[in-house]
């Protein structure tokens, strides 16, 4: 069977645009990826050789290393994105935890065909509580689709620090919610206590912008 190449390369276009909404350096990675004709170019290869899906996907994975934009006073974080060579996740995460540690990383994006077996959801949970490592899976038909870009969806972000004190201040224990579960929450890579501040175009004036807050539960 024909590997689908359009699938692949909206997905891994969607992933580059994650990361430039988590606040992820990107230029290089659209200029690698250039357009549909250019990806197929580049691995046409794949079509010839049995349609090595496992050797296609490692190469998919290789230039996938991102670095945080310089902020001061803030360290650089670093995130890997791995297309998975297996149709589920468990044990062999191992794996790209290992990777992570050799890339100095601290989050991965992990994007699977099928699921992800009960074992390996407890060793994520494991990692973000114990070691402060995130990582987050993508089934492979959701990384077809970058939800930030549909008209009717909000501007998010992760507040800062002085942000979040100032809310604290003034609304104290009475800030509305957003559950850990929301695909919005998924996008940014927000953790529970962050303040994820939505702008909506204002109902008198569209032109302006109203910021409202939510506390990830």
């Amino acid at each position: 069977m024909e590997i689908p190449f359009k699938n692949y390369y909206r997905s891994k276009l969607n992933i580059i645009k994650i990361m430039n909404y988590r606040g992820y350096n990107v230029d290089e990675h659209l200029a690698s990826l250039g357009t549909y004709e250019n990806f197929r170019d580049k691995y046409n290869k794949f079509l010839t050789v049995g349609d090595d899906i496992i050797k296609f996907k490692k190469e998919l994975s290789e230039d996938m290393i991102f670095s945080s934009k310089s902020i001061e006073n803030l360290p650089e974080i670093r995130t890997i994105a791995r297309w998975h060579t297996e149709a589920k996740l468990g044990v062999e995460i191992s794996k790209i935890i290992n990777e992570m540690k050799e890339h100095r990383a601290k989050k991965c994006i992990i994007i699977i065909d099928e699921g992800i077996t009960a074992i390996c959801k407890d060793i994520i949970r494991h990692l973000r509580v114990v070691e402060n490592i995130s990582i987050t899976t993508w089934i492979l038909k959701e990384s077809l689709i970058f939800a930030p870009e549909h008209f009717l969806v909000p501007k998010h972000s992760i507040a800062d620090i002085n942000t979040k004190n100032i809310i604290i201040k003034h609304y104290g224990s009475k800030i509305p919610t957003i559950p850990k579960n929301d695909v919005m929450v998924k996008y940014l890579d927000a953790n529970k206590g962050d303040f994820i501040e939505i702008l909506r175009p204002s109902d008198t004036a569209p032109d302006k912008f109203i910021p409202m807050y939510r506390k990830v539960c």
